[in-house]
Order: C-alpha cells, then structure tokens, then sequence
C-alpha cells in the first residue's frame, strides 16, 4: 500500500504521508502549525476591510472572509492557486528590489524640496525597471524554468 501511493501521482500527497509510520502525526502538527496562519490572514483582512468601512462589525467580516476562503479553497483548483502566487511574486519581487535600492543607493540625490514641495510625478526609470523585472521573472518561470 505505501509504494502504491507513492507511486502514482494522481493520489493525494496527504494519503501518501498518512502511510508512513508517524505520518497522521506529521498530519496533525503541519494542521495545528497552519492555523496561526489562516487566523492572521482572516483577521488582517476584516481588520483592513473595517478600515474601509468603519461600521461592519470586525466579527462578522472575520466570519465572512472564512467563508469566501473555504468556498475558493474547494472550488478553485491547486494548479490555478500557484499561477497566482507566481503571479504576485512577479509582481512584489522587481517593485521590492526597486524600493531597496532606491533606498539604499539613491536616497542621498533627494532633497527635501524634491520630496516634499514638488508636485507628485511618475517616476517612469523606475516603472520601465519594474516592467523589465516583471518580463523576465515571467520568462524565468515559464519559458525557461530549467535556468
């Protein structure tokens, strides 16, 4: 039974862990380990969305979010779930690097008139940096994921 599941990738990782020998073990404390992580997800977004609108009880948000999480988790497929944290992570990673370089290496160039009496413009060296970044994390992880 243990080289059937492991042996055939369509069965579910869980039933191939359930067959080691303290694998309901591992089960359990990965399900109690994860539940901080579900309660501060719930809870950042009901706190966000009470900060948008200050009169839904945080309570009721907190529920409703869980709801709207359980449904996705059972309907929108695992595969789909990872194209979309890559997507973010296409997203975060150039916009990261160009905040912590234009930090540490540019800061020094603003003045306090640049910062702060200047009307807010776009800095586009830095959308172009983040397209670019954007592009090829996308290929990195499509096109050529073997590189």
């Amino acid at each position: 039974m243990f080289s059937t599941y492991l042996g055939t990738p369509t069965l579910s990782i869980v039933a191939s862990i359930s067959t080691l020998f303290f694998g309901n073990l591992a089960l359990l404390l990965i399900l109690v380990d994860e539940t901080d992580n579900a309660f501060a997800d719930i809870y950042s977004t009901a706190v966000s969305i009470q900060n948008i609108n200050p009169r839904i009880r945080q309570r009721v948000m907190a529920f409703i979010t869980m709801l709207i999480g359980i449904i996705l988790a059972i309907v929108i497929p695992l595969e789909q779930y990872v194209n979309f944290l890559l997507l973010i992570g296409a997203s975060f990673i150039p916009a990261s690097s160009i905040i912590i370089s234009d930090y540490f290496l540019v800061k020094r160039r603003y003045t306090d008139d640049i910062l702060y009496n200047k009307p807010y413009k776009v800095n586009y060296s830095g959308v172009i940096a983040w397209v670019v970044g954007f592009i090829v994390y996308y290929l990195l992880t499509y096109k050529y994921p073997y590189v």
